[in-house]
């Protein structure tokens, strides 16, 4: 990846922070990195801690 790529990644990012915080300002987010199976894992742990389970 270029300097460039990751510019433009963290414009991006930046950009859809500021629309979660504008549109939907209680909603909880969180950011995830790694690889795919890390990003599943952490993802359905972070999503059983939002939604309880009944």
């Amino acid at each position: 990846m270029t300097m460039a790529d990751q510019k433009v990644r963290d414009a991006f990012t930046e950009h859809l922070k500021t629309l979660v915080a504008t549109n939907h300002p209680d909603i909880p987010v969180a950011f995830i990195g790694g690889s795919y199976s890390e990003n599943y894992s952490k993802a359905i742990a972070l999503i059983d801690e939002i939604y309880p389970q009944w």
